[in-house]
């Protein structure tokens, strides 16, 4: 019998733990969120969903990485993406600055494996680009971005990379929200750029 209250004991123990931000994996509107290298990306932009997968768009989604290399800083970016807004399709880019951080080489973000980066709207901060044929980006989200996985297998010249996110951006008295994100990626050298 007191096995039986240990157990009890100890589950709820495990139960309390601190879990970082995650994305629901169960919304089919968006992509499962997974580990697999899938090259997909998913969130809610002001409540609607956007994608970024091949099944979805003419273009490849791309998951860029770009460092300047005068200064500190990355800017992640997560292009090709869609909405579709009473029944008109756009084009949503997502992005993210991590002025912290300078990630020149894919073998750098194993050390970011469960790692949550708080965009405090300053010096680390979310992006929404509205159309991306035009300058109309939208800096300064705050929010969350958690790198969940970063796993590297033999023989493989890719990392697979994935994540949740969301993030709130103020601009011209409107709020833009961003949430239930999620990406996986296979990261390669061809994924990476040296100037923004």
């Amino acid at each position: 019998m007191r096995w039986i209250f240990v157990l009890i004991g100890l589950s709820t123990l495990m139960a309390c733990r601190d879990i970082p931000y995650e994305a629901s994996p169960l919304d089919p509107r968006l992509p499962a969120f997974s580990a697999d290298g899938t090259n997909t990306a998913g969130a809610y932009i002001d409540g609607y969903s956007w994608l970024a997968s091949r099944s979805t768009v003419s273009y490849e989604p791309h998951f860029t990485i770009c460092t300047n290399p005068d200064s500190v800083g990355t800017r992640i970016l997560v292009s090709n993406g869609f909405q579709i807004i009473e029944d008109d399709l756009q084009k949503r880019d997502v992005g993210f600055f991590l002025g912290d951080l300078s990630i020149r080489y894919k073998n750098q973000l194993l050390e970011l494996r469960d790692t949550v980066i708080n965009l405090d709207g300053v010096s680390n901060y979310g992006m929404l680009i509205l159309d991306s044929e035009s300058p109309d980006t939208l800096r300064y989200g705050v929010g969350k971005l958690y790198i969940r996985d970063v796993i590297s297998k033999p023989g493989l010249e890719s990392l697979i990379v994935s994540g949740t996110f969301g993030f709130d951006i103020k601009s011209n008295g409107l709020n833009h929200t961003v949430y239930s994100g999620r990406f996986d990626y296979r990261i390669k050298d061809s994924n990476f750029c040296y100037s923004f």
